[in-house]
């Protein structure tokens, strides 16, 4: 009994990962959100600890900042998280200016297809199938928009140094690993942006091929 129960639970543990597959398809923001939250876990307690005290073995992705000894290069380090937290905003805004050209589009399609439906072109079944994969269109879009707004907004912080001249080796490289997290943050919403974008233009490709068919 036992042997068939652990079967079960196994098996059950084994479809997991499906149908954590098939919800980062459909809502890619699931997973962005979670690690967002183990992130700024890492990051709350990095500043709870003096440089000093860091343990690069919990930190393992900044490591190579331990053997660091050249005052130069850990500025160098500090200026290079700080430039990356720019070109991700750049991206960002980039993204920002294309979703809003491709919601421009979606509303110019929704029109035409409105039309088509109102007309009686398309059938009963297939209105409604349409009509969800613009509304999932539209879901996707919004969140691209805010997922890369949310990269120069809520998540424009950056850890600063006084006078990197002047500061210890051990305040820049704190400094450093907590660019590093937000920057790892940034990215990932702007990951997330171009996700959910495609998801969209890929839902109105769908809608116009049913257009052309149906017209």
């Amino acid at each position: 009994m036992r042997g068939e129960e652990g079967s079960r639970e196994a098996e059950k543990r084994n479809k997991w990962p499906d149908r954590q597959a098939a919800v980062d398809v459909l809502f890619p923001m699931i997973s962005t959100f979670l690690s967002k939250g183990r992130i700024i876990e890492k990051i709350d307690s990095l500043g709870e600890t003096e440089g000093a005290e860091i343990d690069f073995q919990f930190h393992p992705s900044f490591a190579y900042l331990r053997d660091i000894d050249n005052d130069n290069n850990l500025e160098n380090k500090y200026g290079d998280a700080l430039e990356h937290k720019k070109q991700l905003e750049d991206k960002a805004k980039s993204l920002v200016a294309l979703t809003t050209i491709s919601a421009t589009m979606m509303l110019g399609l929704g029109s035409t297809a409105s039309s088509m439906f109102g007309g009686g072109i398309v059938q009963l079944p297939a209105r409604v199938i349409l009509a969800a994969v613009m509304i999932f269109s539209a879901f996707y879009m919004v969140a691209a928009a805010i997922s890369s707004i949310s990269v120069f907004a809520s998540l424009n912080k950056a850890y600063l140094v006084d006078d990197p001249g002047r500061s210890t080796g051990d305040d820049i490289r704190l400094a450093i690993m907590q660019n590093g997290y937000q920057n790892i943050l940034r990215n990932n919403y702007l990951s997330l942006s171009f996700d959910c974008l495609k998801r969209s233009l890929g839902s109105l490709f769908v809608v116009f091929l049913a257009m052309v068919v149906s017209a």
